[in-house]
């Protein structure tokens, strides 16, 4: 009898098993990531013929990204806001962005090698995470910040070059973010995601290593002095001068 459970309880298992995922999506996410495939493929193929159209859509999407995050993870004037309400105020403020970066040449040009130095610092990171972990917080950050400049200084330098190979870039990688979204609901952003964070959870794991291992020690020091003070010596350290007394 046991057995016959064990056994149906094995086929109900593979029956759910064999069943599909079942994948909700929201209706502002999907709108947004479906724009965002239109952004790619235009990046992607007419990133240099399109260059004003780029140039306003880096703007926008940097600045849309950007302020996004910050209204949706972090509390504005003591509320928490919606997704929409999110959506809406990065789409406002990513505008102004990108019309700065269209109508500012070497702003546009410096945003778009900025992202590309951006990603590739990214890559590097995630890639670099698997076989080290810095001991320091700058390191990453150094890495982000240098290849990042560093890539915006050449796009200004050598323009049509350096924007034909970010746009393809970013392009391609806004392709790859919004199929994610649609297979797998962000299962690679959430990777590389849990990758970067990996960087600043081991650097505060050490930070808390750090701290503990020099509170034990300042407690075994002051445990030692109290020893040291219960336990000493009361004998005089320098004996009585003089001769020896003979009764």
């Amino acid at each position: 009898m046991t057995s016959t459970n064990q056994l149906l309880g094995l086929a109900e298992a593979s029956l759910k098993c064999d069943q599909e995922i079942e994948r909700r999506y929201e209706i502002v996410p999907s709108v947004v990531c479906s724009m965002c495939c239109l952004f790619g493929i235009i990046y992607c193929f007419f990133g240099y013929r399109c260059f004003k159209a780029v140039l306003f859509l880096t703007g926008l999407m940097f600045g849309s990204v950007v302020i996004f995050m910050l209204c949706y993870k972090e509390r504005v004037m003591d509320t928490q806001l919606s997704v929409e309400a999110s959506v809406g105020i990065g789409l406002g403020i990513g505008t102004l962005c990108g019309l700065v970066t269209m109508l500012v040449r070497s702003v546009g040009l410096f945003m778009v090698g900025l992202l590309l130095g951006l990603l590739l610092g990214v890559a590097s990171l995630v890639a670099m995470e698997e076989f080290y972990h810095p001991k320091t917080v700058w390191v990453p950050l150094a890495i982000l910040l240098g290849s990042g400049t560093l890539f915006a200084v050449l796009t200004l330098q050598w323009q049509r070059c350096f924007v034909t190979l970010s746009t393809a870039t970013f392009g391609s990688a806004i392709i790859t973010v919004t199929v994610d979204y649609f297979i797998e609901l962000f299962a690679l952003v959430h990777y590389v995601y849990e990758r970067i964070r990996s960087y600043i959870k081991s650097f505060r794991d050490r930070q808390t290593d750090r701290r503990a291992y020099s509170h034990s020690r300042m407690m075994s020091r002051s445990r030692m002095a109290e020893l040291d003070y219960d336990c000493g010596s009361r004998v005089p350290l320098t004996a009585p001068s003089g001769p020896p007394v003979h009764i």
